[in-house]
């Protein structure tokens, strides 16, 4: 299923950039362009590397001022006014205005980009303590003002008594998350929605303003690894709902649901399935709107549900999932709809892959046999069960 990934990533990409108002042809510098006066502003107004360059510097600056330490602000803005001056001084360069403002404001955004990763990293171990620690996180926490800071002690009161953040201080640190949602007018009215829901079963607001302050912070799983995977193996379902589809929209691409445990999905019988079943589902991509990443999303839960706390699949499956995905394959498409050569694939890469499942969770989840071989169906039928309810919604009717 590369091809749906990669269609997945780019479309979510384009929407979530279009809904933040970034548009390929934009120019934005970090000053409005239309009050610029002096020189050295127009110089950057008027060259559209300099604008870039000189918005990338200003994103920079405010994240590091974000993720940073408050004992350590005072110094990151005077160095900041420091290398504004010697901005400003390029104005009688010898080798003349905008050379002079391209060197020194590609040295700029290389270092700035150095102190996001460094301050990123800072924060992120902090983060990763808390399992082992909660009290002292929220000590260290505390010394952040930034909206991942105050989301993370905001979850510590919920989750942490141990970590001992008080209902004013988690009250003071929720505003200062929400501050971070504030040009997200969509994002705070679906915060406000979960907020104001009662259902026990739903878990605390909390995990979900957390989810959408992760969502923002740039987190790659390359660049820069997920730290709140933790969440998942210890609140379980209150976990996958607050990180699961939330938006029903391409905004859904980037929920921030950590990757399954390795050793299970990139077993051959597993790809086998996967390959199997991906023609169909491109073909059902091209008829979806973008709900379709909410079930991208459902998935991507499932996987890491069934590698993270996979005794789950010890309990009937959710109506949507259940079933019998080999007689359901097999018995109610025509051809046109979906070609029996197609359907048979699937089907044979199923049992393979529950074979594996199941020796996966003995030796690796320490289950019995007779556990490991219901899990392994259940996972195997939720896995197949999803992606043919989505097919299902989107296939063409063969006419």
């Amino acid at each position: 299923m590369r091809a749906l990934k990669q269609a997945r990533h780019w479309t979510a990409l384009l929407g979530v950039c279009l809904m933040l108002g970034i548009a390929s042809n934009a120019r934005a510098a970090s000053f409005d362009c239309k009050k610029a006066t002096t020189d050295i502003e127009h110089a950057i107004c008027d060259d559209p590397k300099l604008n870039v360059l000189d918005e990338q510097i200003s994103e920079h600056y405010r994240h590091v001022l974000s993720e940073s330490a408050a004992s350590k602000v005072s110094d990151i803005r005077a160095a900041q006014r420091a290398w504004l001056a010697g901005r400003d001084a390029c104005k009688g360069a010898t080798e003349g205005l905008k050379a002079c403002l391209q060197g020194r404001l590609a040295a700029r955004e290389k270092e700035l980009d150095a102190a996001v990763d460094a301050a990123n990293a800072t924060l992120d171990r902090v983060i990763a303590g808390i399992p082992a620690d909660p009290a002292t996180a929220a000590t260290q926490l505390r010394q952040y003002n930034g909206p991942l800071a105050s989301a993370w002690l905001v979850y510590l009161r919920d989750y942490e008594p141990k970590a001992v953040v008080s209902d004013s201080e988690a009250h003071a640190r929720r505003d200062a998350a929400m501050a971070g949602l504030s040009d997200d007018a969509f994002a705070k009215s679906v915060y406000v929605d979960v907020e104001s829901d009662k259902d026990p079963a739903q878990g605390k607001p909390s995990l979900t303003l957390l989810r959408m302050i992760i969502e923002r912070e740039g987190y790659d799983q390359v660049e820069r690894p997920y730290v709140h995977c933790f969440l998942f193996a210890r609140w379980g379902d209150a976990a996958y709902k607050a990180f699961g589809p939330l938006y029903g929209s391409s905004r859904d691409g980037f929920t921030p649901i950590c990757p399954p445990a390795a050793g299970l999905f990139d077993q051959p019988a597993w790809k086998r399935l996967d390959k199997a079943m991906e023609p169909a589902l491109m073909r059902a991509n091209k008829n979806s709107g973008t709900i379709r990443y909410a079930s991208y999303a459902d998935w991507a839960v499932l996987d890491l549900r069934a590698t993270t706390t996979p005794r789950d699949f010890l309990k009937p499956l959710p109506k949507a999932e259940a079933g019998d995905a080999e007689k359901e394959l097999m018995g109610q498409y025509k051809d046109k709809q979906w070609p029996s050569g197609e359907r048979a694939e699937v089907v044979a890469a199923m049992g393979p892959a529950r074979q594996v499942t199941a020796a996966w969770l003995i030796a690796q989840r320490g289950f019995s046999a007779a556990d490991a071989d219901k899990a392994s169906r259940n996972i195997v039928q939720g896995w197949v069960g999803g992606r043919v309810g989505f097919i299902d919604d989107n296939i063409d009717d063969g006419d």
